[in-house]
């Protein structure tokens, strides 16, 4: 459980009107304190001041402490990691210090939500402000009236507040006022209601490569935390959902890695499915694949013991001798021993035949990783489960149904992309709902537009079930090139029939909402000379994503402002 469970809310403010703020009231108080009588000398050397200029000496503050006794500091300069517009000023009742919260950063990015009759929760990351502070947590958003308020679910850790420049981390503040990073935990997170009103959380912890799961049955006072699955890399891409008895079960990926050159990274699709409705450990969960292990080409850190990623994809043992068993030609065409600049000896598959490679960057050129088992999205079925993945290895949007009366998976199959239809990169931001039949939205890379699949449920049983394909928005925008769009996608089926999906314009940077009428096969789109977006004010539309409770549609996204250095999350009801 989490020490910093209770809600902080921090309003967000331009860094640079903090400063100006903070400055002009550090500015006043050595005279407000001075005309008390307090005896501090303010000219004792030159001083740096806010807008880079020097002035006569130190700012001094005094401060009469709970003895009467006068204390004079030199006030500090507020800035990262601290909110400065709420530096608390030195009183008798704080003991004459300096305090401030820490600044949250952003919050929040890998947005998910859930919401009930009466409830609308988020889930979130965090990764603090880009350089200072880093932080790297789970955090958990209650929304009220549209406004959320955070907190600290797993990543912060314990230990005492340590003042910095002078100023005091406030306790009460973000993070309990800890500034060090702790385990890195909270990306590719997904959050979901069970019908008793318990709280649950997957999500990926990147420190430690492991797929972890949160539970809170007091609405996020305090939480129930622990490891699921730690063997491989496991638990990016995670989706959560209850079977009908209200054991929770998780989709991702998992990357396996080589400790052998003969034996290459590999990926695989996989679902934890707990053995209770209260899962308490690992051992609490089955964890069952979904597809085959698909080879992949490695990263350095999927390369272990003494193995290196080569260039070409392949784990390679490095030559204990690389001048006897390499050599390469140099500039006048003289065989040398050993390799080159720019190239190590390393083995073939066999560990052995060492020749001069070059080796990976360990910076993937690929915005995704070329993978099977991306944007896993995982939902309840009247008879189990319903599962859409993205397999980038083969350009594919796949799914697969789960039976828990005979607790297996059948055969995955193609939805749209290149197995599917012989062309096409489908897949990107996949995203299901399930009505009877499944829908699915989702990002054509090749044509960078939003499309939706309906898969017939009565269909499901055969090895290639009715699937209907349709462009729900192909970026056109008069007569300006296309736009991209898509990202994000998240839909959901009122019980009208109607179909909505909200998803990201990346050219415009707004947050959109396509709606398909019951009975029809058109689509009203937003933006262009569409409805207005749901979203555009400053950069927006990241991480979209939507629930809906009863007939409403709950739906969130994440904003930034570069120019203000402002960012959050707006949350929107489309009843």
């Amino acid at each position: 459980m989490s020490p910093f469970g209770d809600v902080v809310q921090i309003p967000r403010k331009s860094r640079m009107l903090r400063k100006a703020r903070v400055f002009g009231l550090l500015m006043m108080w050595p005279l407000v304190l001075g005309a008390a009588g307090c005896d501090c000398d303010n000219n004792n050397g030159p001083r740096m001041d806010m807008g880079g200029e020097t002035d006569n000496g130190p700012i001094v503050t005094c401060c009469v402490n709970g003895a009467g006794v006068e204390i004079c500091q030199d006030t500090p300069f507020c800035d990262s990691p601290f909110l400065c517009d709420q530096l608390e000023q030195p009183v008798a009742a704080n003991d004459c210090r300096f305090i401030a919260p820490l600044d949250p950063g952003q919050l929040a990015t890998h947005l998910d939500i859930a919401s009930g009759t009466d409830t609308v929760v988020l889930s979130g990351y965090t990764a603090g402000r880009n350089p200072n502070p880093l932080y790297g947590d789970l955090v958990f958003g209650t929304v009220t009236d549209g406004e959320v308020t955070w907190a600290i679910v797993d990543g912060a850790p314990g230990g005492t507040p340590v003042v910095q420049g002078g100023i005091h981390p406030d306790p009460d503040g973000w993070r309990g006022g800890i500034i060090e990073r702790g385990d890195n935990v909270g990306e590719w997170n997904a959050i979901a209601l069970a019908s008793d009103g318990t709280i649950r959380i997957s999500y990926y912890d990147s420190t430690n490569t492991a797929l972890k799961y949160a539970a809170s049955s007091d609405g996020g006072a305090t939480w129930a935390i622990h490891t699921v699955l730690d063997v491989a890399n496991d638990g990016q891409y995670t989706s959560i959902a209850h079977l009908a008895d209200g054991r929770p079960a998780i989709s991702f990926l998992t990357l396996e890695p080589s400790s052998d050159p003969a034996v290459p990274v590999r990926s695989v699709v996989q679902v934890a499915i707990a053995t209770s409705a209260t899962p308490a450990a690992d051992t609490d969960w089955v964890v069952m694949p979904v597809s085959a292990p698909t080879d992949v080409a490695c990263v350095a850190a999927l390369c272990e013991g003494d193995l290196v990623c080569r260039a070409d994809g392949a784990c390679a043992a490095s030559s204990a001798a690389p001048t006897t068993d390499c050599s390469h030609l140099d500039g006048t065409g003289a065989t040398v021993a050993g390799c080159g600049s720019g190239t190590s000896c390393v083995s073939d598959g066999t560990g052995a035949n060492f020749t001069c490679q070059a080796l990976s960057t360990g910076t993937p050129i690929e915005d995704l990783p070329i993978v099977d088992g991306l944007y896993t999205s995982l939902r309840a079925t009247n008879t189990g489960l319903a599962l859409v993945w993205y397999d980038r290895v083969r350009r594919t949007l796949r799914g697969s149904a789960f039976d828990s009366t005979a607790g297996t998976w059948r055969a995955p199959f193609a939805i749209d992309g290149f197995d599917a239809v012989g062309s096409g990169d489908a897949g990107y931001n996949a995203d299901l709902f399930v009505a009877g039949n499944w829908y699915v939205a989702y990002v054509d890379g090749v044509s960078e537009e939003l499309r939706l699949a309906v898969i017939d449920g009565s269909t499901l049983g055969n090895a290639s079930p009715t699937i209907t394909r349709e462009t729900v928005d192909d970026g056109v925008r008069g007569t300006s090139p296309p736009h991209i769009v898509g990202a994000d996608a998240d839909v959901v089926v009122l019980g009208s029939g109607e179909v909505r999906v909200v998803y990201q314009d990346g050219t415009t940077q707004e947050a959109l909402l396509a709606v398909r009428p019951a009975g029809s096969s058109t689509w009203t789109l937003q933006g262009g000379d569409g409805d207005p977006p749901l979203d555009s004010a400053d950069s927006t539309g990241f991480w979209t994503c939507q629930s809906l409770s009863e007939n409403t549609s709950q739906i969130a996204t994440w904003w930034f402002n570069t120019t203000m250095g402002t960012n959050g999350t707006r949350v929107f009801s489309i009843p």
